[in-house]
């Protein structure tokens, strides 16, 4: 057998010693000797095997210490030798083992401490050594490569072994209903009130804890430590879970989630409920929905929009259950009740999206609070009151959405110290006054949305230029008034710039035509005049342009025709005189062209028509006035159901 590679003996019923004459096998690769009741020692001559790489010795009667002499098999990748009765320390001579990936000692009878020499296994992904009576602390050398995603599972007994990085804490037990509300009173996760109905969200969160035998319960009483963590946040986001519409409970006898009534039922409730540790992951991939866990096996995102919620937000969402939690996404729900106060309290939360819900209320000051915020969006709400004036204090802030509430007030100057804002959105509010000039110190501003507002007349701001990354601008129907400032040809950047619905007065600026990048220009329904400036024909990356309802006069120019990628054109009620450009014909891309109610004259041109034609052309929508007084339209080649649109 001096040739023998591969010797699997396993779950047979083999007694006696474990052979010392193996360690003659000079080529042997794979040794599986488990699941017998094999007794007596681990031969110390196994670590002669210099090509052995995998070793198991698990589920047999093996005593006395682990060969100190294993160290010296340094082409091992596993040593499974868990539940034995092996004894003494571990080696510290196991670190020399550097292709180890996995050491599974569990379930023996170990004492010690664990070596410093094991954070040397930089291959290792698995390490177990619950089950023992070991004691002291993981060492930091092994914590590290967990902290650094190289270590996948390590699991100690935590309540005798200090183990923060551990991804499994041994020693399990129930924990009862007055233990856990001392827990949640003391560490103030909830008032002692919260308990006095039966029925509260926070009683069902303490019923379905006590029914569990908590993997975590060693040391869950102690409010320092890792099982008190996960144990706070369980009762959290079950806390969470009853307080806006969940209805299920896990019948602990089936092993199954059953729903009280469907019909108030989160959409998808996935997972939950099913094991009470919230990152615990059933054998199929599926944890708890919309629950995301860090590597620390702790909640840092709650992502659970578009999924029927109802209720309110618990208090229970605070930073001292969920000292973790760095993302919020309640969206698109049924939420109602006002923004708990208490989600300014969190550390390293980054984004809170509670759009298109119920909630009322003003939006409270101590977001403000929140250093690290990256984007708030509370759109879609009845939210009323002002903006927090703290809100300026979030320096991190990129995304700021409020749309569609009932918010007053000024819009505030303190938006202009949020340097990082990338995206604005004050739409349909009660906003009033004028626009601070104070905006045109957000010099990473892309996208600025304030539509359906109460400006008043007010003009905008010329500092509006200096946002040279602005690249869309909508001010629709928010009572803009007097000139457009010359200073809108700065910003070089700009694709779309919606100003329709306004008072806007006076000439376009000729410096628009400057603005190269432009897609979409609109400005329909204001009181703009003058002629309209032959130096737009510069703008050709334009493919919508919208100036209907205003009063322009002059002709329409001929340098239009250079506007070869424009594929709606609207010029309609305004004051144009003249006849129809023959250029306009150059526009091949275009699709729709109004120009009734002016004061335009003779024929359309020929080729203009035959851009309506079903084959060749795009124009599918061409209106414009047809009687004797203004144009006429010359109809050869354009089909009937095109006659009867065209009038």
């Amino acid at each position: 057998l001096e040739y023998l590679e591969e010797l699997h003996v396993y779950d047979n019923e083999l007694t006696g010693h474990v052979p010392t004459a193996l360690g003659l096998l000079a080529e042997l690769r794979d040794l599986y000797m488990d699941t017998n009741v094999f007794t007596g020692p681990i031969p110390s001559d196994l670590g002669l095997l210099e090509n052995l790489e995998n070793l198991g010795l698990f589920r047999n009667n093996l005593g006395q210490s682990i060969p100190t002499e294993l160290g010296s098999a340094k082409e091992l990748r596993s040593m499974h030798i868990f539940e034995n009765y092996l004894t003494g320390p571990i080696p510290s001579q196991i670190g020399q083992l550097t292709k180890l990936e996995g050491l599974l000692l569990n379930d023996n009878l170990l004492t010690g401490t664990i070596p410093t020499q094991l954070g040397k296994l930089k291959k290792l992904e698995n390490f177990t050594v619950d089950g023992n009576q070991l004691m002291g602390k993981m060492p930091d050398e092994v914590c590290k490569r967990m902290e650094r995603d190289q270590l996948a599972y390590l699991s100690a007994d935590c309540h005798v072994v200090q183990c923060d990085c551990c991804t499994d804490c041994a020693g399990g037990g129930y924990v009862s209903a007055d233990d856990i509300i001392d827990l949640i009173v003391t560490q103030e996760i909830s008032p002692m009130a919260a308990f006095d109905d039966s029925s509260s969200p926070q009683n069902k969160a303490i019923a379905y804890l006590v029914n569990f035998e908590l993997d975590f319960a060693y040391d869950a009483m102690d409010t320092n430590s890792t099982g008190a963590l996960k144990l706070i946040e369980a009762y959290a986001l079950v806390t969470f879970y009853y307080s806006t519409g969940g209805e299920a409970f896990f019948d602990v006898d089936t092993e199954e989630t059953k729903d009280i009534n469907t019909n108030g039922a989160w959409e998808n409730e996935n997972g939950w409920l099913v094991n009470p540790d919230v990152c615990y992951k059933q054998p199929n991939g599926v944890g708890w929905y919309g629950v995301k866990c860090n590597t620390r096996g702790n909640v840092e995102g709650l992502v659970v929009f578009g999924n029927k919620l109802s209720g309110s937000i618990p208090q229970e969402i605070n930073a001292y259950a969920l000292p973790y939690l760095e993302m919020i996404d309640f969206s698109q729900n049924e939420i109602m009740g006002k923004i708990p106060g208490e989600l300014g309290e969190f550390y390293d939360l980054s984004d809170i999206d509670l759009s298109a819900n119920q909630l009322t209320g003003k939006i409270p000051p101590e977001l403000g609070l929140l250093q690290y915020l990256e984007t708030l969006i509370l759109r879609e709400n009845k939210l009323t009151g002002s903006i927090p004036q703290t809100i300026g204090d979030l320096m991190s802030l990129e995304t700021f959405a409020i749309s569609s509430n009932t918010l007053r007030g000024k819009i505030p100057k303190m938006l202009g110290t949020l340097k990082n804002l990338t995206k604005i959105d004050l739409s349909d509010n009660d906003f009033t006054g004028e626009l601070p000039t104070e905006i045109g110190d957000i010099l990473y501003l892309e996208e600025f949305y304030m539509n359906d507002l109460t400006l008043g007349g007010s003009s905008l701001p010329t500092e509006i230029g200096l946002l040279e990354n602005l690249r869309i601008f909508s001010a629709v129907h928010s009572e803009i008034g007097g000139q457009l400032p010359e200073e809108l040809g700065d910003l070089d950047m700009l694709e779309t710039l919606h100003l329709d619905e306004n008072t806007l007065k006076g000439a376009l600026p000729t410096s628009v035509a400057t603005l190269s990048s432009m897609v979409t220009m609109t400005m329909s329904k204001n009181e703009l005049s003058n002629c309209l400036p032959t130096q737009l024909a510069k703008m050709t990356s334009l493919r919508i342009l919208e100036l209907d309802g205003n009063r322009f006069s002059c002709s329409i120019p001929i340098e239009f025709g250079s506007l070869t990628n424009l594929k709606k054109l609207y010029l309609h009620d305004n004051e144009l005189v003249g006849e129809v450009p023959v250029e306009l014909s150059e526009l091949k891309q275009l699709q729709e062209l109004t120009l009734y109610e002016n004061d335009l004259v003779g024929e359309v041109p020929y080729d203009l028509c035959a851009l309506t034609d079903e084959v060749s052309g795009n124009l599918f929508t061409f209106k414009t006035d047809c009687d004797g007084k203004h144009v006429v339209v010359a109809l050869t080649n354009v089909s009937i159901s095109q006659q009867e649109m065209l009038h």
